[in-house]
């Protein structure tokens, strides 16, 4: 629904508000303690309009939720869903090396604060727009395709500063990997609903676990390639991105 598909968008303009934020105030030279301060406060001012929406919704104890009907089969992933998990996970471990470094590639190729930070601005505004669009392109194609295509085009972003670091590559990666993995979420959440049934909850629990530990293992993974002989920290840095590319456009 419109409203669902805004509510995927609120990732891409927390981002985005959150970066200009970020820009702006290293524009103005503030000292990092202030804007942990502000941060703060931004966070507790956005949390108000979800907690009002909370108090809303039906409360169940815990443990006294309707159970949804299939018994205990339902608990049981169906068949030919075990691969989008596994996938789901990869799109975790290949989304989090470039979200978390192409603000320092942006860095490394230029000091001015006034122009590498509007690096995470530009993903997130761009996350924003794919969830918005997304509606209409799921309306058109499978989720499946979308959610192939979305892989697709992340595994390019994530490679392309890889290859050739330069501004035109760390924007076009903040284009591409900004404008897709949201759209991975929306394609890949509403698929796995769709086809689990009244399993959907334990389901769709697997895949943000899977997504989780494909987070944790991207950092980890570029961690110990510093430690590989000879490679010093831009080819770690480049071989980490190249196996998220290259795991993205398999699982693509």
């Amino acid at each position: 629904s419109p409203w669902s598909t805004a509510a995927y968008a609120g990732v891409g303009a927390g981002i985005a508000l959150t970066g200009l934020h970020l820009w702006a105030a290293g524009s103005l030279g503030l000292a990092p303690a202030w804007l942990w301060l502000q941060l703060s406060a931004l966070a507790l001012v956005l949390a108000w309009p979800a907690l009002r929406v909370m108090r809303q919704l039906p409360a169940h104890p815990m443990g006294r939720a309707p159970v949804a009907p299939g018994g205990p089969a339902a608990a049981t992933l169906p068949p030919g869903t075990r691969g989008m998990v596994w996938s789901y996970g990869i799109f975790g471990f290949g989304y989090i090396l470039p979200a978390t470094f192409l603000p320092v590639l942006a860095r490394s190729l230029v000091p001015d604060p006034r122009l590498f930070g509007l690096a995470w601005p530009v993903f997130g505004l761009m996350a924003a727009a794919s969830a918005l669009a997304a509606a209409r392109w799921l309306g058109r194609a499978s989720r499946l395709r979308v959610w192939a295509l979305a892989h697709a085009a992340m595994g390019v972003g994530t490679l392309l500063p890889a290859l050739w670091l330069s501004g035109w590559t760390v924007g076009l990666s903040a284009l591409l990997v900004g404008g897709t993995f949201m759209v991975a979420t929306l394609a890949g959440m509403q698929e796995m609903r769709a086809r689990a049934g009244a399993g959907a909850p334990r389901a769709l629990a697997l895949m943000t676990t899977a997504f989780a530990l494909g987070q944790i293992a991207g950092p980890v993974a570029s961690t110990l390639l510093l430690r590989v002989p000879g490679l010093g920290d831009a080819g770690a840095l480049d071989a980490a991105l190249a196996a998220g590319a290259g795991v993205l456009l398999l699982s693509a």
